[in-house]
């Protein structure tokens, strides 16, 4: 789907909720007529999960991991981060929901299918002093997108009490569409 430009909807999560809904109900399974009664009346709301999903894979990211109450997505590069990171905020907006996001780059360890090492500790430091709706970018990002009209507000800098050293972060203030 993503290579195609489409957002990938998982059907058969949608067939497991009608069927859950008819188990609930306790429908016999050759009565047609009463399946398709509990299939309409099934309401499937996509959650915060499908639509992160869905918009790291439009942009181009991986979902590596799901934390409980958010994800580390990897990206091919930051400016594509931030991008992909304003679109989910506008897609979770509509749906009622809220995120905090924080933006950072750097070596990284692979671990299978996660990722693992400081860029990624210094990202969910990163997170923990991040304001619901923003998104917060590091010094480093900020350098990496330099001439790409992207606009941030500095916020400060912050120690996060380890060897890692002071990190400038930084609001994101503008994107050029």
């Amino acid at each position: 789907a993503r290579r195609l430009g489409f957002r990938f909807l998982d059907t058969g999560a949608m067939y497991r909720a009608v069927a859950w809904a008819a188990l609930e109900r306790q429908v016999d399974w050759q009565d047609r007529e009463e399946l398709e009664a509990v299939a309409q009346a099934t309401q499937i709301e996509l959650t915060d999960d499908t639509i992160t999903v869905n918009e790291a894979q439009r942009h181009g990211g991986t979902p590596l991991k799901n934390l409980g109450d958010g994800y580390l997505l990897q990206f091919d590069g930051p400016a594509v981060a931030i991008r992909a990171a304003l679109d989910l905020r506008q897609a979770l907006q509509r749906a009622g929901l809220t995120i905090r996001v924080a933006i950072h780059t750097g070596e990284v360890e692979r671990r299978g299918d996660d990722i693992s090492g400081v860029a990624v500790h210094l990202a969910s430091r990163m997170l923990t002093v991040t304001q619901p709706q923003e998104i917060v970018v590091s010094g480093v990002v900020r350098g990496l997108v330099a001439g790409s009209l992207i606009s941030f507000e500095l916020r400060g800098t912050d120690e996060f009490n380890d060897d890692h050293g002071i990190l400038d972060l930084l609001n994101l203030k503008g994107v050029p569409r």
